[in-house]
């Protein structure tokens, strides 16, 4: 093994030892099936596959884990969850703020449900049906779960994980995608030296990673240049991008590609100078790919975290292209509510190129790929809509928001 990949395992080890909820995982009724409520063997099943691509020697681990992350989630994570989503949330719903408490304190401790997910998911009412929904800590464990009749899912896997290898393939077949400049982790130029000829800003991104780790934009000034990471903080001086370039280099090799300006109907709708996006969801119905659900993705300046970007989403009707307000109402608070509402009035009443953007997903998921869903992200320009990637392990709130609960049936 590679000293990077043990970097990355010990980076992956010190995350879990220090994190606060069982990531899916912890839950002794999920182990050891002592629930006694039918309804949620299938969260049980969830955390089993989880741990069942792990080798004999790491579910040891995972066993000596269990405790550690049982004490601590009992004893301390638990409570601290409950506690911060009342003070984010409380104010924002109907129910009395004790009601609230109990609420929480059932789901939190006896189904290790992270409370805050209680509220982002709009499970805050008495008979909300909560076990459902698949949660933050059971999303990897779903997936693996679903996948587990695709018998090509993990060389699918790898290549939506290679964003190089992944954007030469979908140029083959027709999917329009940006232009990109593979870059090796060993290089020892400068970014300034790379630069493109005849591009003014680009985005670097790692070539193998996801939620844009490490991630940052860049701009050529007559003064050098100056960019952007990928939480909205500037680098205001060359010395910074140099060091994000090296940052970023030393977890991989990385990609280059032309900063892609929005569609003239987007453009206005985030002030943040990124690009929104568009997810999209397909998944195998009986013979073929179908979408499932899609969003658009607008980030915005946060009103409480300075120099933080927040997302604004707004579902779109998946027969129409049409945007839909956020069911995701009461949560965030007056100011947050009153930006949504004041972005929707300024969105088009239809997504630009939305046909395109389904067709092209739907092609790629049947033709290429093995798995039961894919999501995919589309950014739209003047020209078309250009994919940036496809991800295997995405969030699942995309899904549950529309259809409600994956796990009804």
């Amino acid at each position: 093994m590679n000293r990077s990949r043990v970097q990355k395992r010990w980076r992956q080890l010190r995350k879990k030892l220090v994190q606060n909820h069982p990531d899916g995982l912890i839950d002794f009724s999920r182990v050891l099936r002592w629930s006694a409520s039918e309804k949620f063997y299938p969260h049980v099943e969830i955390s089993q596959m989880f741990r069942a691509r792990f080798s004999m020697i790491t579910t040891f681990a995972m066993w000596v884990l269990q405790i550690w992350y049982g004490l601590r989630w009992v004893l301390f994570d638990a409570w601290f969850s409950i506690f911060r989503a009342i003070n984010d949330y409380a104010d924002h719903s109907d129910m009395a703020r004790s009601a609230q408490f109990w609420r929480l304190v059932k789901y939190t401790f006896s189904y290790a449900i992270p409370a805050s997910d209680l509220y982002e998911n709009g499970l805050m009412t008495p008979n909300a049906p909560v076990l459902d929904y698949v949660f933050s800590t059971e999303t990897q464990g779903y997936h693996l779960q679903q996948n587990r009749n695709h018998f090509d899912a993990q060389s699918a896997r790898d290549l939506l994980a290679d964003k190089s290898r992944f954007g030469d393939e979908m140029g083959k077949m027709g999917v329009p995608v940006p232009n990109t400049m593979s870059v090796e982790q060993a290089t020892q130029q400068t970014l300034a030296n790379m630069f493109p000829a005849q591009i003014d800003r680009i985005f670097v991104k790692l070539r193998s990673a996801n939620a844009g780790f490490a991630a940052f934009s860049a701009t050529k000034t007559a003064n050098g240049l100056t960019g952007q990471n990928y939480r909205g903080a500037p680098l205001l001086r060359a010395e910074d991008v140099e060091l994000a370039w090296k940052h970023i280099l030393s977890f991989g090799d990385v990609i280059i590609q032309p900063f892609i300006s929005n569609h003239a109907t987007l453009a206005s709708l985030s002030n943040t100078n990124t690009a929104v996006t568009l997810r999209l969801v397909t998944k195998f119905n009986v013979n073929s790919p179908l979408p499932v659900a899609a969003r658009l993705e607008i980030p915005v300046w946060d009103l409480e975290l300075d120099g933080q970007i927040s997302y604004v989403l707004f579902p779109i009707n998946l027969k129409t292209g049409a945007l839909e307000p956020s069911p995701k109402r009461g949560i965030y608070g007056h100011a947050f509510d009153t930006l949504i509402d004041d972005i929707f009035a300024k969105c088009p009443p239809i997504v630009p190129c939305w046909d395109e953007i389904a067709s092209y997903s739907i092609r790629a998921h049947h033709r290429k790929f093995d798995l039961y869903a894919i999501a995919w992200d589309w950014v739209i320009t003047d020209d078309g809509p250009l994919l940036l990637e496809g991800n295997s392990g995405f969030g699942l709130d995309t899904q549950q928001m529309q259809n409600g609960g994956l796990l009804a049936d």
